[in-house]
C-alpha cells in the first residue's frame, strides 16, 4: 500500500473475522458487522470502506447489500439497493 499510506494512519486489519453485514447510510457503505472471537461486533468508517473478502466472498457480501444484477438479486429475494 505504499506510497498511498504516507502521511495516513494505516488501516487496522483484523484477520479470522468473517464479515456479516455491510452497513449503509443510504447509498453508501459507512461500515461493516463482524464475528470474532466469539461476538458480534459493528464497526463505522472513518473515511471509506475496503471491502477485500476473496473471490467468493465479496460478490456474496456486495449481493447480500442489494448490489448487483436486478434479475439474480430479484430471484434471491433481495431487495435491490444498486
Amino acid at each position: 500500500l505504499r506510497p498511498a499510506l504516507q502521511g495516513r494512519t494505516p488501516p487496522t486489519v483484523i484477520t479470522d473475522a468473517p464479515v456479516r453485514e455491510l452497513l449503509f447510510e443510504g447509498r453508501r457503505c459507512v461500515g461493516v458487522s463482524y464475528d470474532h472471537g466469539g461476538r458480534r461486533t459493528i464497526v463505522r468508517a472513518a473515511q471509506e470502506v475496503l471491502l477485500a473478502a476473496g473471490a467468493i466472498e465479496s460478490p456474496k457480501l456486495l449481493m447480500l447489500a442489494g448490489l448487483g444484477s436486478p434479475v439474480e438479486l430479484k430471484r434471491a429475494g433481495i431487495e435491490v439497493r444498486a
